[in-house]
């Protein structure tokens, strides 16, 4: 792409997830544009940061769902 750079969202947008979300651990700032954000590389350390939060809210998520809720074993 080409022009000029400029601001799509102001930081708190880019950065912050759900309004009542407030703890800092809710924020995951990547210092990257949007074409990058999500391309790594090998052993980057971005990956390894974003991996980790995923694996936490995947737990909590797992942890949340009512047992009777959860899917049967094998489906």
């Amino acid at each position: 792409m080409k022009g000029p750079l400029t601001v799509l969202v102001d930081s708190s947008s880019a950065t912050h997830g759900r309004h009542w979300e407030t703890e800092t651990y809710h924020v995951q700032a990547i210092n990257r544009n949007h074409s990058d954000l999500v391309k790594f590389s090998v052993h980057d350390p971005d990956y390894d940061r974003v991996l980790a939060v995923l694996k936490r809210l995947v737990s909590k998520a797992v942890k949340a769902i009512p047992r009777g809720l959860a899917p049967a074993e094998g489906s």
